[in-house]
């Protein structure tokens, strides 16, 4: 579920060539100091290999430590609306929360986070609900959701990382999404 910036992406991917290029000259330099010019031209190949190897370790820190950062930063974005949900004290909320909640149930509830794919909502369930731009309608987009911003959708599912997956796509059994207050008898508009 996470998503990175370009600009991390781009640092992951610039820190791995510089490593590559440090030891290509590193490899070249030992190589022709120790063996003469001829035996450069193997320890360059052989420092590439092992910068590619330091570059790889190098990059998959990064990437360990950017996923971490983000998965931080958004606990400590929804903690003060859904206290400390990912506990293990709440395991049992948790786990009653969705054998209570049936999937294609709605829910209403007010946007209390907004991110680059999506927002977090708050239904009133004590959990977070996430709604993926992905899972918007045409008309109501996340990106004018605006915080404290009303929202209705249906639960998709669940999620492991505790939040309840929303949608507003259309459900194929029942038509378009609906409020839990209007009625679907048509007997009652004529």
């Amino acid at each position: 579920m996470t998503a990175l910036d370009a600009t991390t992406m781009t640092l992951i991917e610039f820190v791995g060539c510089i490593a590559i290029i440090i030891g290509a000259l590193a490899g070249g330099s030992f190589a022709y100091s120790r063996f003469g010019a001829w035996e450069a031209i193997v320890g360059v190949p052989a420092g590439v290999i092992v910068s590619l190897v330091a570059a790889f370790g190098v990059g998959a820190a990064l990437l360990f430590v950017a996923l971490t950062k983000e998965k931080i930063d958004q606990r400590r974005r929804l903690r003060p609306v859904f206290g400390r949900y990912w506990s293990r004290d709440r395991t049992k909320d948790w786990e009653s929360l969705v054998n209570g909640l049936e999937s294609g149930l709605v829910l209403e509830g007010k946007v209390v986070w907004q991110f680059p794919y999506g927002v977090f909502v708050d239904t009133g369930h004590g959990f977070p609900a996430l709604l993926k731009i992905g899972d918007c309608t045409d008309r109501i987009h996340t990106a004018q959701a605006a915080i404290s911003a009303s929202i209705s959708a249906r639960v998709r599912g669940f999620d492991n990382e505790r939040f309840i997956e929303l949608t507003q796509k259309e459900d194929p059994a029942k038509g378009s999404v609906q409020r839990p207050d209007a009625t679907d008898d048509a007997s009652d508009r004529r």
